[in-house]
Parts: C-alpha cells; sequence; structure tokens
C-alpha cells in the first residue's frame, strides 16, 4: 500500500515537472554586437524543451546573467548533429 501510494506521488510529481516545462518560457538573448552597441536588446521567448535542444545540439552561453543562444533561428530547420 505504501509503494503504491508513494509510485503515485512520484507519478504526479513528474507530470506536473514535465507540464511545467512544456508552459514555461524563458528569455535567450540574441548575441547582436552591434544591437548592444546601441543599447538595444533583442530576444526571443522559447519554452523549456527547446532550450534543452538548443543547448544539446547548438549551444546556448549565459553571461551576467542571462541567457545568450548561438543558434541562427533564421536558418532553415533540419537535422542537427550531435557536436560529441
Amino acid at each position: 500500500m505504501i509503494q503504491k501510494t508513494v509510485a503515485g506521488v512520484l507519478l504526479a510529481i513528474a507530470v506536473a515537472c514535465i507540464a511545467t516545462g512544456a508552459v514555461y518560457s524563458r528569455k535567450v538573448y540574441e548575441q547582436d554586437e552591434m544591437g548592444q552597441e546601441f543599447g538595444l536588446i533583442t530576444f526571443e521567448r522559447i519554452p523549456d524543451w527547446q532550450l534543452t535542444i538548443d543547448a544539446t545540439f547548438t549551444g546556448v552561453v549565459r553571461k551576467d546573467g542571462k541567457l545568450y543562444s548561438t543558434y541562427d533561428r533564421s536558418a532553415p530547420r533540419g537535422k542537427r548533429s550531435c557536436p560529441t
């Protein structure tokens, strides 16, 4: 009985984490030196699952507490190779 209760609680926590990750989005700033020179900071909101993919395959850099993407989002989508 205790094992079923613990399993149910863990399953509920896992589903809540997955749902939160699917809904929550983060700001990812562009590494645009020209824009930063004039004080313009451009960003894009992406969901956590997309941030995980970007960080795995293309790179996301953290500077001064902000996330900066090294991925060109204007490039056509295709199969990305693993960096390892």
